[in-house]
């Protein structure tokens, strides 16, 4: 399942994301021939305009992932939220936990499951 979220909002949020994305991103430059030789003006625009799919492992739920991406967005409402599974909420405190997002963790303690 894809899920599309800027670059940006996701690098701004998790310092293991912002590194995962700059890993990614040097490996699209490197298969481009384009690394170590882009011009400062036209490289980053080149770089963040660049659709990139992030594989993250342990995550089978769509509606996980769903949650993350809205948390990281400041999706309000997400203080108290029912989940359709036990599974769900165990991936959503994964993925806070591995992404180093201490208040999700904290939004996902009050979640119930449905």
């Amino acid at each position: 399942q894809r899920f599309l979220a800027h670059q940006a909002v996701l690098a701004a949020a998790s310092e293991p994301l912002r590194k995962y994305i700059m890993t990614k991103l040097m490996d699209l430059l490197e298969v481009a021939g384009l690394a170590g030789r882009l011009d400062p003006a036209g490289g980053p625009q080149l770089v963040a305009s660049h659709p990139l799919a992030l594989d993250l492992d342990g995550v089978s739920s769509g509606e996980a992932l769903s949650l993350t991406v809205e948390f990281l967005y400041g999706a309000s409402g997400l203080a108290r939220r029912q989940v359709s599974s036990d599974t769900v909420l165990q991936e959503v405190r994964q993925l806070a936990h591995c992404l180093e997002l201490p208040l999700l963790t904290e939004c996902a303690s009050r979640w119930t499951v449905a």
